[in-house]
């Protein structure tokens, strides 16, 4: 079975972030505290094979100020130029996997050419028809947001599935309805990129007396989200990566 090493990227951050949108029903202390968010993109190597899950929000000052919400970026952390610094072009990338098309997820999906994107079907429809509170998540459909403009390319996914030899998205209903996680096979054993249905490491670990904590957006209900947490208990990865959480990069690589 194919074996792949995880690389996190950095595509951005955020230290306007209130604990509210990451944590269900923080306490009257921190439901107005300020958290630090990392818009992580995750390269995956193989000895044949380079994928990405996830593609990094749009460009700070269009995108961002003025159609969803203003970010900081580096010239560094574009995706292309990370890339790029690890001897990778875009060319290279053969799969991209979206976990879900929020807008700082999906905005680099059109910037490589032979990847074919794979994203469950479910998130494409609220992606084109979101509920109003998730209005500033997706970009709108008339505006042609990278991941629409290259739906050629996208192979919808229903449920479970494996992508390639090593790689298997799951379906979990959480964060958004149509969610997947991806699970990686890796020399050290099974890696899971939970994306931001686990934010930050202590919505896994738990936090305020709660053994697991949801993320403070979701449109799945709790009963569904609490079955994506005991899906992964079943799966017992060695490493669980949060899809948002600074301390990812304590490791250069996983696995």
């Amino acid at each position: 079975m194919t074996k792949y090493k995880v690389r996190p990227i950095s595509t951005g951050t955020n230290d306007e972030a209130e604990t509210a949108y990451h944590y269900y029903l923080p306490d009257h202390i921190s439901a107005g505290e300020k958290i630090d968010e990392v818009y992580w993109v995750f390269l995956l190597q193989s000895s044949d094979s380079l994928v990405l899950v996830d593609t990094g929000p749009g460009d700070p000052e269009t995108w961002g100020r003025q159609v969803h919400y203003f970010y900081d970026r580096t010239p560094d952390q574009v995706l292309v130029t990370a890339l790029s610094k690890l001897g990778i072009e875009p060319k290279d990338i053969d799969v991209v996997i979206n976990t879900h098309l929020h807008w700082q997820n999906c905005h680099g999906n059109h910037l490589f050419p032979r990847a074919t994107i794979h994203v469950q079907t479910e998130e494409v429809e609220e992606a084109l028809n979101p509920v109003e509170p998730h209005y500033r998540f997706y970009t709108p459909p008339e505006m042609k947001p990278p991941w629409l403009q290259v739906l050629d390319r996208t192979r919808l996914v229903r449920g479970d599935s494996e992508i390639v030899d090593g790689l298997t998205v799951l379906s979990m209903p959480s964060h958004t309805q149509g969610f997947q996680s991806v699970l990686v096979d890796s020399r050290e054993g099974p890696i899971l990129i939970a994306g931001e249905m686990i934010p930050y490491s202590n919505n896994w670990t738990g936090r305020w007396g709660m053994q697991h904590v949801p993320s403070g957006i979701m449109q799945a209900s709790l009963r569904q989200y609490y079955s994506c947490f005991e899906r992964i208990k079943e799966i017992s990865p060695v490493y669980i990566l949060p899809g948002l959480d600074p301390a990812v990069a304590e490791l250069e690589t996983y696995g």
